[in-house]
């Protein structure tokens, strides 16, 4: 970011990694939210009581990010993972309530398992979210992520948001269309975000990891999430769908995708 922005003082809750994994793929819950010049990085956990109503550790399903967006603060999910068979709407999503306060979810069915991780950076140029593709507003450039994701249906599921037609490699473009397109998932449960960019991004990047991790060091500041997920969202695992983590201190950011997964992600510095 070029902006200059007061920072958050930094909250670690449960263990201090993106998508925490128990032994044997027990039951795990997890939060990093870190203040990371300027962006947020938060991610959360777990595996669903037989209600449906908590963790099965007694931990909430969904965590206060600790940003508002009426403070100019907008939020992408950059990472999913887990069984979203049956899932509720919004399952695995990044929203702000009434009040502006930004919240991260991860809601599988009872019993199942459900993760998220998501980035927040600040943004005070016009945003829109909404589940049905069509044209940016006039104005300047424009940039699309994943906000929320719902019930998937089949294997593999497919979700991927684009200013250039299909192709997950968004770029951004003056004017022009946006597009979802999604299989294997409830289409009205997937919500897009997107936002004009003017002056306060410099650069950026797109990554792409299929069946695997890279690694890729950014400039410090720098936010990272997910345009496209394309691959097994019914397995009841803290490993497979797709995640992008972070070194606070080198600026490495690690985009991993699991077996059979492609997923690509969209950088601005």
């Amino acid at each position: 970011m070029r902006t200059n922005y007061m920072l958050v003082a930094a909250l670690l809750v449960g263990c201090a990694t993106a998508g925490c994994v128990a032994s044997g793929d027990e039951p795990a819950t997890g939060s990093t939210e870190q203040a990371l010049s300027g962006e947020w990085y938060v991610s959360w956990s777990g595996r669903m009581n037989a209600s449906g109503t908590a963790y099965d550790d007694g931990k909430p399903y969904r965590i206060k990010v600790g940003v508002n967006i009426n403070d100019d603060w907008f939020c992408e999910l950059t990472g999913i993972n887990g069984n979203l068979t049956g899932a509720v709407t919004n399952a695995v999503s990044i929203t702000p309530d009434s009040s502006g306060d930004w919240w991260l979810q991860a809601r599988a069915a009872p019993g199942n398992i459900a993760g998220a991780a998501a980035v927040c950076f600040p943004e005070t140029n016009a945003w829109w979210w909404e589940p049905t593709p069509g044209g940016f507003p006039a104005g300047s450039q424009y940039y699309s992520g994943i906000m929320a994701v719902g019930a998937v249906t089949g294997n593999p599921a497919r979700v991927t948001v684009s200013d250039e037609g299909t192709n997950p490699n968004v770029a951004p473009l003056h004017y022009g269309t946006w597009t979802l397109t999604t299989s294997n998932v409830n289409s009205g449960e997937v919500w897009p975000g997107y936002w004009s960019w003017t002056k306060q991004y410099s650069a950026y990047w797109n990554w792409n990891a299929v069946s695997g991790s890279i690694t890729k060091t950014m400039p410090a500041g720098t936010s990272c999430f997910l345009t496209s997920i394309d691959g097994n969202l019914q397995q009841n695992s803290f490993t497979n769908g797709a995640v992008a983590t972070v070194n606070y201190s080198t600026g490495a950011w690690t985009f991993t995708a699991a077996s059979g997964t492609n997923a690509w992600w969209l950088c601005l510095d």
